[in-house]
């Protein structure tokens, strides 16, 4: 007669949703917002990398991702603002810093989701770029610079550097890249990679 296993002896399946939300959403670490890779979340869950990066691409979450951190980017420039409209206080020095950490988070993910996906969608695309851009303003902007400072500019080139190693490596086509920035922003980054090729 056959044994029917028992419950600890069954296999969990995995919680999809739970692990989904995890990438998509990310995970609070302390008082820091992190964004775990697939790579991550198959060893924090046991579920084998290549099924988590075949859930990933099927559902977008990389598309998922970005579109949350576009959204969170968006609710915490509303937060700022109220607080800017009332008097300048304690909190308000509080929030920046807050501010601050959160647009870090938001750029540190959409910089990394940039860096590891291999089949972004050009609208996907342009949200990324949109959104590092964004949260490195609303950075300087937390902690009362103005957004036409040089390092503002770095954190720009290190996503330009980022688009020209897809475009060399094959994972973008420079139709993606004009879709996603439209033709004048595509035409520079083309130019630069061009450049770069030929030093």
């Amino acid at each position: 007669m056959k044994q029917t296993p028992t419950p600890s002896k069954r296999k969990r399946r995995p919680d999809w949703l739970r692990i989904q939300r995890a990438y998509v959403e990310g995970c609070l670490d302390g008082d820091r917002h992190t964004f775990p890779s697939l790579a991550e979340l198959s060893e924090r869950f046991g579920v084998p990398l290549r099924t988590i990066e075949e859930h990933s691409r099927l559902e977008d979450w990389p598309g998922q991702r970005a579109a949350f951190l576009r959204r969170i980017a968006a609710e915490s420039q509303a937060e700022i603002a109220r607080c800017l409209a009332e008097e300048l206080s304690e909190s308000c020095v509080t929030l920046a810093v807050r501010a601050f950490r959160r647009f870090s988070d938001i750029a540190d993910a959409a910089y990394q989701l940039l860096k590891d996906s291999t089949d972004l969608k050009p609208r996907d695309l342009k949200v990324i770029c949109e959104t590092i851009k964004t949260a490195v303003e609303q950075q300087r902007l937390a902690l009362g610079l103005t957004t036409d400072h040089k390092s503002y500019e770095i954190s720009v080139e290190d996503w330009r550097s980022e688009l020209i190693r897809a475009l060399k490596e094959g994972r973008l086509t420079p139709e993606e890249l004009e879709a996603a920035l439209g033709r004048e922003e595509a035409q520079e980054i083309l130019a630069q990679a061009q450049r770069l090729s030929m030093s």
